[in-house]
């Protein structure tokens, strides 16, 4: 069995007042997970302050993951149809 493909996403709503909070979504499971740190002292990431420039960084982080654009709407489309 392989391993599930990941990726990040830029959800619309995930605007905060210092910018967009990036989320990762795995293949076929619902839901995503943001990043909004973990453990004391830790903060969220931020990619921007609009959501054109979060996602320019995500697609930038995509891709350093080996994942293109058609590959990331695969795997979040796949995530939103495990969901329903």
């Amino acid at each position: 069995m392989s391993t599930p493909r990941q990726c990040f996403y830029i959800p619309v709503d995930a605007l905060t007042e210092h910018g967009y909070v990036p989320s990762l979504v795995t293949e076929s499971e619902p839901g995503h997970t943001p990043l909004s740190g973990n453990g004391a002292g830790s903060a969220p990431w931020y990619w921007g302050g609009d959501y054109d420039a979060a996602r320019r960084v995500c697609i930038e982080q995509n891709a350093r993951l080996g994942i293109d654009e058609a590959a990331a709407a695969a795997i979040v489309a796949s995530s939103m149809a495990a969901g329903r």
